[in-house]
């Protein structure tokens, strides 16, 4: 894992906010997610050690949806992978194959505000929550040379169980967000990018132990990034 990686305020283009609802509910959710993706995995008993995955800070996607905006650009290739772990969206629809799928997620403390951090191979999601609104900025860019790696956010949802946020707690939220349209440099296509945007929708589990990372804010930060 690379070290945190400063952002300063010119980025805060790419950076969607919304307001906190306080859902007291949302603890249901997650562990339907749960068992509805132990059913899909073919798990007939979730295990309950502590060791485990999910019973530690994570996040399960229910909706993870990629569409590839310039299809018509395609140099004669039927099937484009459009996910940055190679994997072709647009099959995976049209197969129905929609299987929930969880990541852990690392958590930084800092006085009353709560960063999450999501790392899916070379995508990022990172989340600055206060009591009163939620920042989330994404990107893909991290694999990218080229400027558009990193699109505007449209947060739709963003419900979290407590506001209460310190070490000893644990925190259920859920979110929903969709992206501006966004390129990665791919060779397949007519002017060598292919233009994408993601809708996806997620709940998590936060856990705010003594391993959480616990520091002073000074102005904007990301969390860790996945490595090259």
């Amino acid at each position: 894992m690379k070290t945190l990686l400063t952002l300063f305020f010119c980025l805060l283009t790419s950076i969607g906010f919304a307001q906190v609802i306080v859902d007291t509910g949302i603890s249901k959710v997650y562990y339907n997610a749960v068992k509805k993706m132990a059913y899909e995995n073919n798990i007939l008993k979730i295990p309950k050690t502590s060791d485990t995955q999910l019973y530690h800070s994570t996040v399960i996607f229910t909706m993870f949806n990629i569409d590839t905006l310039n299809k018509k650009d395609t140099l004669n290739k039927m099937n484009i992978n459009v996910d940055d772990s190679g994997i072709n969206q647009d099959v995976l629809v049209n197969k129905g194959e929609k299987n929930l799928f969880s990541l852990p997620c690392s958590i930084f403390l800092g006085n009353d505000t709560l960063d999450i951090v999501i790392a899916r191979f070379k995508s990022i999601w990172f989340h600055e929550v206060t009591k009163q609104k939620a920042a989330i900025y994404y990107s893909e860019g991290i694999k990218n040379t080229n400027e558009r790696a990193s699109p505007t956010i449209k947060i739709l949802e963003f419900k979290i169980s407590t506001q209460n946020y310190q070490v000893g707690q644990i925190i259920y939220g859920e979110a929903e967000i969709t992206t501006g349209t966004f390129s990665n440099r791919d060779e397949n296509f007519k002017e060598k990018y292919i233009d994408k945007q993601l809708h996806c929708k997620y709940v998590f589990k936060i856990i705010v132990d003594s391993k959480t990372g616990v520091y002073p804010r000074q102005g904007y930060s990301v969390g860790p990034v996945p490595s090259e």
